[in-house]
Formats: C-alpha cells, structure tokens, sequence
C-alpha cells in the first residue's frame, strides 16, 4: 500500500499567471522516510497543503493509504507541523495540546496520558505550564512537532521543520522522527538542508517548477556518474577542443567556463587519458585537476540550476 500517491496535480492560484504545480507525480510507500528538495517556488508548500487537503487541485488527483484526499481522513491519518509555527502563543505548552486535543473526537480525556509522553518526548515537561511566548524558537518547533503527534497519525508531514531551530533542539526533534518511523509510521519531509536529508531520508524528491525532476534512492538519484573532474588551464579553451573531447567522452557530462573544465563521469581515468594530448595538441597546460566524490547537493544544483530563487 502507498501512504500517498499523487497522479498529475495541476494548481495555478487566483490571479497569478504561474503554474505551481504541473501535472506532479510523487508516489510514497507506507512506512518510508521520504525527503522533499526544491528551491524557492519550486511548489513544494502548495503540494503539501494540497496533501492536507488545504487546497484542491485543478487537475489530477491525490490518495492517503489507498483513500481520496478530504478532512475527515487527514484529519484521521496526518500529523501535520507547518513551517509557520501554529501555536497560541498566550497559552501555554499544556493548554495548546488541550485546545488541539479538543478539537477532535473523544476530547481532552483521550489524549491525556499522550500529551504528557509527547512534552517529555520534545523536551518540554519541565516548561508545561509556562507561556509559549517565553519560548525560543526550537522550542515552539519541538511543541509544534507534540502537536502534530498528538493523534498518533500514520503519516507525519513537516515543512522546513528545521527553521530558526538551534542544535539541541534540532538533536530532539530528530530523535523524535526516528522513534516514530521506527514503529511504523510515514514521514514526509520538506527542507532546505540538503546534507540533513541526505543523512536521514531514505528516499528524496527534487522538485522544480511545479513538477518532480527525480525520485528514489540517494544512489538512484545520483545515477552512475559518480565522479566530478575539476581541470583548470593557462589559457582559454578553445571550442574545437570542447568538442572534440565531448565527442571522445559521449557519456559524460562536460561543461567550460573560460580556462576551466568540469567533468561528470563515472570514468575518471578515461578523461586524462583523452585530455592530455588534445591539451597538447592546442597547446594547453593543464595547471590543476581534482576528482572530488559528487555530492547531493551537486545533483541538486545540475537539476535546478545556480540561479538565486528569492521568491
């Protein structure tokens, strides 16, 4: 069974000429760890929102656990923490599980015993009763996490989780995700920290203008080409050289800029051994080399490009 399956979701907002999502596809198996990328505008709110059923889609249409998407079953199935901090800050820690707790069916007393495990799970017992006002950031992001666990969901959704979070905060919530996917549950998790994903997700999405670019394993993500070759010259590279070593080198990925070149290749020895005598023959010194393992970030930046999203 797929804890979420998204088929084609359309969405262009009121009054706003872009797409945010065009006909995405993202499928998440139950009991994954599933990490989101993208860089600013690249959609990934709008799907998440459309996912706690926030937003409708224009087109396409998207399943929790084998259901359609409305609020009685997020309401049943997801936890949601937002990016926004969704918390009464004049209440405090306690009295914002009560007013959350109250809000569903059973009330209060259903969720007693869980809102006590929950504080001392975020780290938080000992400031239950002190108003959230007094928080520091990481703080109000461990209780914003107690809030969306309080039902016990079987999918766990977080946007940017991380945010103004300092590193102790950061270590508990951590832990936290890692007790809840390892008795079961689903975790989708949007961020902007790409080695933090790397480290802890067991599949990634990257995402861009509306639509997912890749989707899988860290290695699957990667692909083959493993290898990225940095090579600098005395002089400009001149585009008949380009050539002829994109033609000698056909599984690689080549780009120049001036006297640098970078190689993407999962046979490095194959480059120097056809770079060194085309640089002769164009009378170039090769000044450095390095052969550096390629990075998620790396394959984040190919995807998505190094232009500045401020949007």
């Amino acid at each position: 069974m797929k804890a979420l399956e998204a088929i084609g979701l359309t969405y262009s907002y009121p009054g706003q000429k872009d797409i945010a999502l065009k006909e995405l596809e993202l499928s998440v198996a139950q009991g994954a760890f599933q990490g989101i990328l993208g860089p600013n505008g690249a959609g990934k709110t709008t799907f998440i929102r459309m996912a706690c059923s926030l937003l409708q889609p224009n087109k396409g249409h998207i399943q929790l656990f084998d259901k359609d998407v409305c609020r009685n079953v997020v309401s049943q199935l997801v936890g949601y923490a937002p990016q926004e901090i969704a918390l009464y800050n004049h209440l405090s820690a306690w009295e914002n599980l009560q007013f959350f707790a109250r809000l569903r069916p059973g009330g209060i007393s259903q969720f007693q015993e869980n809102m006590s495990l929950l504080l001392e799970k975020v780290g938080l017992s000992d400031v239950a009763h002190k108003r959230v006002s007094a928080f520091s950031g990481g703080m109000k992001r461990r209780l914003n996490l107690a809030v969306a666990l309080l039902h016990s969901p079987r999918l766990l959704i977080l946007d940017e989780p991380m945010t103004g979070v300092d590193p102790q905060s950061r270590n508990r919530i951590l832990q936290c995700l890692k007790d809840f996917h390892g008795n079961g549950g689903t975790i989708l998790y949007t961020s902007h920290y790409l080695h933090e994903v790397e480290k802890i997700c067991e599949t990634i999405a990257i995402m861009d203008h509306g639509k997912t670019l890749v989707s899988g394993t860290l290695a699957e993500i990667m692909g083959k080409k493993k290898h990225q070759l940095n090579c600098s010259f005395d002089k400009r590279i001149e585009d008949n050289l380009l050539k002829d070593l994109k033609s000698r080198l056909n599984h690689a990925t080549i780009k120049s800029n001036e006297k640098s070149l970078t190689v993407i290749t999962d046979e490095p020895d194959s480059l120097l051994k056809e770079l060194l005598p085309l640089s002769h023959q164009y009378q170039l010194t090769l000044l450095n080399y390095s052969d550096n393992a390629r990075t998620l970030e790396d394959r984040f930046l190919e995807l998505t490009g190094h232009s500045l999203r401020d949007g």
